[in-house]
């Protein structure tokens, strides 16, 4: 969480409130997309810092809504899993892919 801290330090104050106040805060819901998320039948891995309380309940839903959907939660963790953890997320993924490819 430090690295993720760190680096969103350095970025510019106005720029980052601009983005959530433009991009991120006009999104609807994820729960918005409830029918085209159920309708996905493509293998979905779902990864999540255990410390990244606004996505968890998010994260859980995915997994409830895409049938066969694999759920990991990194402990110690926060919003930036790739940059946190990026070995553990590097093996995740390549385990994931590695088994939906050879089914």
């Amino acid at each position: 969480m430090k690295k993720f801290i760190d680096q969103a330090s350095a970025l510019s104050p106005i720029g980052l409130a601009n983005t959530y106040r433009g991009v991120v805060k006009p999104r609807p819901p994820i729960y918005t997309y409830k029918d085209q998320i159920t309708a996905m039948k493509i293998p979905t891995l779902v990864v999540v810092g255990a410390l990244d309380a606004p996505c968890l309940n998010p994260s859980q839903f995915l997994v409830h809504t895409i049938g066969g959907a694999r759920l990991e939660i990194l402990p110690a963790t926060g919003h930036s899993v790739n940059v946190e953890e990026p070995a553990i997320v590097n093996r995740l993924v390549a385990d994931f892919v590695g088994a939906a490819e050879s089914r």
